[in-house]
């Protein structure tokens, strides 16, 4: 029989990327779930950077050093941007080597948080989502934290009726147009297995980077 650890260890010699998010608190019909956070994002990013110098979280040398890409989250449309963009300090400090957005809507957004920052610190993979209908859009933007569907979009979505699915796409391709030269690429996150939207938001579109 094959030990957690075993299937831990084959996998982490196998894998390249590691992507570190925090996640939505907990919350539901489940009153023993807890929320993850007994260490920060840039906490594991530190701890996953020592890993690539060979020791483990107390300093002591392990079997192999690893040498993944680390890749941190980023809320382009938070509430509360001076914190967001104080914790994504963080975990640039502590060694992520890229980042991915939250889906986004909005390029003004987008070129708001570049500001900001004076240009984005390290690679940024802006997230896709291809929106299908007004409910689809209504329940991203009221229900999911970090989305924010702009009353643009969304009022496109309303009107687009029947064609809804088809307004979706031509959004993503208008989005991917105005951030190009602003972001390193795009990462998909196609919804209900409809994963010949993202050939769909391609065709015809190339996103170039910085």
């Amino acid at each position: 029989m094959t030990s957690t650890w075993d299937s831990t260890e084959s996998f982490l010699r196998t894998c390249r990327t590691l992507t570190r998010a925090r996640g939505s608190p907990s919350a539901g019909d489940f009153p023993d779930a807890t929320s993850i956070s007994d260490i920060t994002a840039s906490d594991s990013i530190r701890l996953i950077k020592s890993f690539h110098a060979g020791v483990d979280v107390s300093g002591r040398p392990i079997e192999q050093a690893t040498s993944f890409n680390i890749g941190c989250a980023f809320n382009i449309g938070a509430e509360n941007m001076d914190r967001e963009l104080r914790v994504l300090e963080r975990k640039v400090t502590a060694g992520a080597d890229f980042i991915l957005t939250q889906p986004v809507y909005s390029a003004e957004a987008v070129e708001q948080a570049r500001r900001r920052l004076g240009g984005f610190p390290t690679p940024v993979l802006l997230g896709i989502l291809p929106l299908r209908s007004r409910r689809h859009a209504e329940f991203l933007h009221n229900e999911v934290p970090g989305i924010n569907v702009t009353d643009e979009v969304m009022y496109k979505m309303r009107s687009a009726g029947k064609r809804a699915p088809e307004v979706g796409i031509e959004l993503c391709r208008e989005l991917m147009r105005d951030v190009s030269g602003a972001v390193a690429g795009a990462y998909f996150m196609p919804r209900f297995g409809r994963y010949e939207t993202v050939l769909e938001v391609l065709d015809g579109n190339e996103l170039v980077g910085p």
